[in-house]
């Protein structure tokens, strides 16, 4: 009896070491060219003011639909990468009075506060601005999938999710695409 589930659990890593190994392959014959949104399928923001010049409000609408919204500088290069249900729960937070002292004066400004409240205010949150700021890696058009998970896979301090390919392959270079954990998994599957 032993020796068959030895057998049949041997059988069964077997296939899971071919599967890893099968979809690390995938990976690697991936292109990043062949698989990303080009940048005019996308949603995205650009910043074409000063941070503190951009009401927030206007910075959610831009959302449209999707769960997460690229920023862009006005080169056209990545600067954030916001998570509507980030933003989300800063508004709801700044109207629980969470950032009082920080944002807003008082409880009974909250509601007259918010309509004016400007981008640069949400990034002065440490937490936020970690998350924005380094939720995502650069890579360049011919990296292969494998090489840019690893990437994504070793950032501190947040959960990468996303990948912007440049001109260059850096982080000043024009954004050309846009690669998110999806599509990767997506390409991973055997």
């Amino acid at each position: 009896y032993s020796k068959d589930n030895f057998e049949a659990a041997s059988r069964s890593t077997d296939r899971l070491i071919d599967k890893v190994t099968s979809s690390q392959d995938k990976l690697k014959s991936t292109i990043a060219k062949d698989v990303m949104l080009l940048v005019n399928e996308f949603n995205r923001y650009d910043l074409l003011k000063a941070e503190n010049q951009i009401l927030l409000q206007e910075v959610k609408e831009a959302f449209k639909g999707y769960n997460r919204l690229p920023v862009l500088s006005q080169d056209g290069v990545p600067k954030y990468i916001l998570h509507e249900s980030l933003l989300n729960l800063f508004i709801t937070d700044f109207f629980m009075g969470k950032y009082d002292g920080n944002l807003t004066k008082d409880a009974s400004t909250r509601n007259t506060d918010f309509p004016k409240l400007t981008f640069d205010k949400f990034l002065q949150i440490d937490t936020i601005s970690i998350k924005v700021k380094s939720g995502f890696v650069i890579a360049r058009q011919d990296d292969n999938l494998a090489s840019i998970k690893r990437k994504m896979d070793a950032v501190k301090n947040t959960l990468c999710s996303d990948v912007f390919i440049t001109t260059d392959g850096t982080v000043n270079g024009k954004l050309i695409g846009w690669l998110t954990n999806a599509i990767i998994l997506e390409h991973s599957k055997v």
